[in-house]
């Protein structure tokens, strides 16, 4: 028969029947996510106290004896079979190339619990040393750091050594967009194509290439002259998913009337060709576009027929946005219409175009105080 002796935020300790004094106590988490529970002995009461201290101390310091004998590479390793049901695919898919490929060769050995910031600036220095580009270093920072901070999460750690390491800055690399001539040269090139329409939406609306290919026909609003994003469509090692769009579920655009012909048209052509029921831009059979293929067979052929700049599918976003900022339209609009979080990410994104419009203010008030 044991004994309780419970004390006031002392835990179960309780002495047995042989007169030896115990108690349990939570140790924190394993690397895999696991509460783990320890078990302390002493022959009075006030021992057993004492070891119940000094584990909550081992705990607070993030040394728990998981963490010391696990190397970096095998608890990334453990961390991306934790997270892989609860980030997005593309997401643990990046995670996962920059463990392989720039983590663990670099920075595996390491011991987690002996991690230091360090180490983390200085798998920076060996990636450009070996060549990698400021984006991949600046990926593969990113991804330590959100491993090292799940492990503070579980008390394997008591700090995350990387966030106090600067990564690694990505130059912008210049825009490449289409001004109105180019547009109309390459829409007059696309009215023979199929997907004609596709690039009309595009240009007129600034949606995603995935945005657009996910579209539904109850998603255009014939009436009242508008398209609203439900879902875009992502494709990952060759399969297709559905998932919510990034600029957010219910995310409404209204359309030119130019647009709106152009879907006219499109749908009489989908109903001729049967594929009424299908996605509003789909392949002909009828199932989802997959983006290579437009790209290859489609978009690049109409590009060179166009004689117009090569650039990408979703340059067309970035040429929507430019035209409409030159054209004087309110920054705050534009944003809305991307679905941006705020204006000061439009603003970012697209200062090539602030000197102009600094230029045609300083006109508008020369026209109004001069």
């Amino acid at each position: 028969m044991r004994r309780s002796r419970r004390g006031r935020g002392e835990g179960s300790i309780y002495q047995r029947a042989d007169g030896y004094w115990c108690a349990n106590v939570s140790a924190g988490y394993s690397a895999e996510g696991n509460r783990r529970r320890k078990t302390v002995y002493g022959s009075t009461k006030a021992e057993v106290q004492e070891k119940l201290r000094q584990v909550a101390s081992e705990i607070a310091a993030g040394s728990p004896v998981e963490a010391q004998k696990l190397t970096l590479a095998e608890y990334l390793d453990r961390w991306l079979r934790t997270i892989k049901q609860s980030v997005a695919p593309t997401s643990w898919k990046r995670y996962e190339y920059a463990v392989a490929n720039q983590l663990k060769p670099f920075i595996g050995g390491v011991r987690l619990a002996k991690v230091e910031p360090v180490h983390v600036e200085q798998l920076y220095v060996t990636l450009q040393a070996n060549g990698c580009s400021p984006r991949v270093i600046q990926l593969a920072g990113v991804t330590l750091v959100a491993a090292l901070e799940h492990a503070v999460s579980l008390r394997l750690l008591r700090f995350n050594p990387g966030r106090s390491i600067r990564k690694p800055l990505v130059p912008r690399g210049e825009m490449k967009v289409w001004d109105a001539a180019n547009v109309a040269l390459f829409l007059k090139a696309a009215m023979s194509d199929r997907l004609h329409a596709m690039y009309v939406l595009a240009l007129s609306s600034g949606l995603r290439q995935g945005e657009l290919i996910g579209l539904q026909w109850p998603d255009i609003d014939f009436d009242g002259d508008a398209v609203t994003v439900q879902r875009s469509l992502e494709e990952i090692s060759g399969k297709v998913r559905i998932k919510e769009p990034k600029t957010g579920k219910g995310h409404r655009i209204d359309l030119p009337q130019f647009a709106m012909e152009a879907m006219r048209d499109h749908r009489a052509d989908m109903l001729a060709e049967g594929n009424i029921a299908a996605p509003v831009f789909c392949a002909p059979e009828g199932g989802w576009l997959r983006k290579g293929n437009v790209y290859r067979r489609s978009f690049m052929p109409m590009v060179k027929a166009a004689g117009v700049p090569r650039i990408r599918f979703h340059d067309l976003r970035h040429t929507h946005a430019t035209l409409l900022l030159l054209a004087g339209e309110n920054v705050k609009v534009v944003s809305e219409r991307l679905g941006h979080a705020s204006i000061k990410v439009t603003l970012d994104t697209y200062s090539h175009v602030l000197p102009s419009m600094q230029k045609a203010a300083a006109e508008k008030l020369q026209r109004l105080l001069g």
